[in-house]
């Protein structure tokens, strides 16, 4: 087998560099690779050392009580827009004197922060949970409109509750976006939908669309699907069906998103039966499966550690010329070796290079170990 070979040969020699750097594709991070204009923007960015002197001091007076004004004064005139966002970047977890860090800077005469600094704060007094400031903050800054108050921040906010598994919190933010002159659209409820499904709060996120589907937001498939994925997550399939059923009765054109959601959800509730009835039904409709529909069920037979499906489910994607994803190919690769099924699994790498899918670190050096 070709691939077995190589790799045995790669690692029998642990002295011959060049051919290891060939393999994993050095070269690709030398600095010759950069081009020019990247390095230009590099050699602009501020020092380290001085972002890890701003950051220590950061870190060593974040008691309210410390006067980290008189300690950062001696680096008011090395100070910078882009300065401010790498140390703002880096004390992610310090938002108490994140927060003090940014007003002490706009306070320097002359000294204007970027929005993408303003993005930063909201996004730290947020992962650190520091609601009051991040509010008061909102409400500076509407005050003296010194940065204009994107819909993409209430979008960081909309995570920060969901995080810190304040749902409720998260959709009142949700409805606080006109008092800030934002009027919500149906992409800000998909952002908080997102939100809330990804951190499991799924029922929340039901409640609440059900309350403002029928309102001035028009729900779109997308919205839908964001919904049925975020059930079957939890493994319930149920709510992802029902979901599906009133996108079909409201005559919207169901897209191979919303497709897949439904298929995935009903995989993960153990359902699938049900999700390989409804994948034929697509053809019916006209839909095409991709290679992520047909992915998903070969996750669901990995899961069950059921080879023979998977395998027969990578025949079927062979037959419509559907190649499967690193991650796919991984899955099946991953079951084998636990299986004690080497030789196949080394088959299956073969494969996967001959159809042109792109190994990644794990593929490759899953097979480094003793043969």
């Amino acid at each position: 087998m070709a691939i077995r070979s190589f790799l045995r040969s790669l690692f029998s020699h642990p002295h011959n560099p060049t051919k290891i750097r060939k393999f994993l594709n050095v070269e690709h991070f030398s600095s010759h690779s950069i081009p020019i204009h990247s390095q230009q923007i590099i050699s602009n960015l501020p020092s380290d050392h001085l972002v890890n002197e701003l950051s220590r001091v950061l870190s060593d007076y974040r008691n309210p009580q410390h006067d980290i004004e008189s300690a950062l004064s001696p680096f008011a005139s090395r100070l910078s827009t882009n300065l401010v966002e790498q140390v703002l970047k880096r004390c992610k977890n310090l938002g108490f004197s994140a927060h003090r860090f940014f007003i002490w800077a706009q306070k320097i005469p002359g000294f204007l922060h970027s929005k993408e600094s303003y993005h930063i704060l909201v996004d730290i007094l947020g992962s650190s949970r520091q609601f009051p400031f991040l509010w008061d903050f909102l409400v500076e800054m509407r005050k003296t409109e010194s940065c204009e108050i994107s819909r993409q921040m209430f979008w960081i906010v909309f995570r920060a509750y969901s995080r810190a598994n304040l749902p409720g919190d998260a959709i009142r933010a949700f409805n606080k976006m006109v008092d800030f002159g934002i009027r919500p659209c149906v992409d800000d409820l998909d952002q908080l939908l997102y939100a809330l499904c990804k951190r499991k709060h799924v029922r929340h996120a039901q409640e609440f669309f059900d309350r403002v589907k029928g309102s001035d937001l028009s729900p779109t498939v997308k919205t839908y699907s964001i919904l049925m994925r975020g059930w079957g997550d939890i493994g319930e399939p149920g709510g992802a069906q029902k979901l599906f059923d009133e996108v079909l009765e409201r005559g919207c054109t169901v897209d191979l998103l919303a497709w897949n959601s439904v298929l995935d959800a009903l995989c993960k509730g153990g359902k699938v039966d049900e999700a390989y009835e409804l994948l034929r039904g697509m053809r019916h409709k006209g839909l095409e499966p991709d290679a992520y529909s047909y992915s998903i069920f070969i996750h669901a037979s990995c899961d069950a550690n059921d080879l023979h499906s998977a395998f027969r489910v990578l025949d079927s994607m062979k037959r419509y010329n559907l190649v499967p994803n690193v991650f796919t190919y991984n899955c099946i690769i991953k079951k084998l070796c636990k299986n004690d099924k080497v030789d196949e699994a080394y088959e299956l790498l073969d494969e996967m290079i001959e159809r042109g899918a792109k190994t990644d670190t794990w593929s490759r050096f899953s097979f480094s170990l003793p043969l």
